[in-house]
């Protein structure tokens, strides 16, 4: 069985072409699935959750969080999610299609959401100012007002810019070099749409006109790993999706990732998990289970 990829949740919603991004009450669709959302995940969209009131947990990318009110929980395209709400939450959910995002992320500089690290923020230290903001996406979105467009995207950047200090403070980002941070960021990109071409780390150092010894030392400085573990990264994080969510066997999902042999593709994973492809999947406990209605 695949991992579900669909609109909103499960429901055939035809996404409006001439908006780039969707706004409505976390509860209008979560009450109609009785406050829990089995697992999926949505091609080109990212999701934005405030919780306003109520709490919930949700799994992302096996994951586990506990959400409380007053936080706000990010979930990027692809990543395959899992949601229950109690029955009194109340809040927004924002999709926004990848195409603004990258609009908006070229004027940061910057390529976040792209994995799954640092996904929930807690607005206790800004309720003054993000909530706001929330409420002005929700309310502009609901009206018909003159450049109704232009004032959505410039009130979603000043929600991506809160959202991405958050970030870079979790990750201390903002003590290091913004040109190495940058180049680093640029190079998560490129692994994001090639990993499964299993490009080598000079292929990318190429691409991004740096020797592939500075790419390694900006990718230690800024991340704390060398390049070719965020490549190997990313290649487990799908590899591990594919394993829980879909019924596909392992000689399906190293021919799916670019890996040569089945045999190297479980070398590679017992390597960095110390379980088999099998192994894993019998451990990780997840009932595959379709969509709600």
């Amino acid at each position: 069985m695949s991992i579900p990829v669909v609109d909103f949740y499960g429901e055939s919603t035809i996404w409006p072409i001439y908006d780039l991004m969707h706004c409505e009450p976390l509860q209008l669709r979560s009450s109609r699935h009785q406050w829990h959302i089995s697992p999926h995940r949505h091609e080109n969209l990212l999701q934005i959750f405030y919780l306003a009131k109520g709490s919930g947990t949700a799994s992302v990318d096996a994951v586990e969080y506990e959400v409380k009110n007053n936080s706000i929980l990010v979930i990027p395209a692809m990543a395959v999610h899992t949601l229950a709400w109690s029955p009194d939450s109340a809040g927004y959910v924002f999709l926004v299609a990848s195409s603004l995002l990258n609009q908006i992320r070229l004027k940061l500089d910057s390529a976040p959401w792209m994995t799954t690290d640092n996904l929930l923020f807690n607005l206790e230290s800004d309720t003054n100012n993000v909530p706001v903001i929330l409420d002005c996406i929700a309310r502009e979105f609901s009206a018909n007002h003159p450049y109704r467009a232009q004032l959505l995207e410039s009130q979603l950047t000043a929600l991506m810019i809160w959202l991405e200090r958050q970030r870079q403070l979790l990750c201390g980002e903002l003590r290091k070099s913004s040109k190495a941070a940058m180049k680093v960021r640029k190079y998560l990109s490129l692994i994001e749409v090639n990993y499964p071409r299993q490009h080598t780390v000079e292929w990318y150092a190429g691409t991004l006109c740096v020797t592939a010894s500075h790419l390694n030392s900006l990718c230690k400085q800024i991340a704390g790993r060398t390049a070719l573990s965020l490549i190997h990264n990313r290649l487990l994080q799908e590899s591990q999706r594919l394993l829980v969510y879909t019924g596909k066997t392992a000689a399906e999902i190293s021919g799916e990732l670019g890996f040569t042999e089945p045999a190297y593709f479980n070398r590679f994973f017992k390597r960095l998990t110390g379980f088999t492809p099998g192994e894993f999947r019998a451990e990780s406990g997840v009932t595959i289970a379709s969509l709600p209605g």
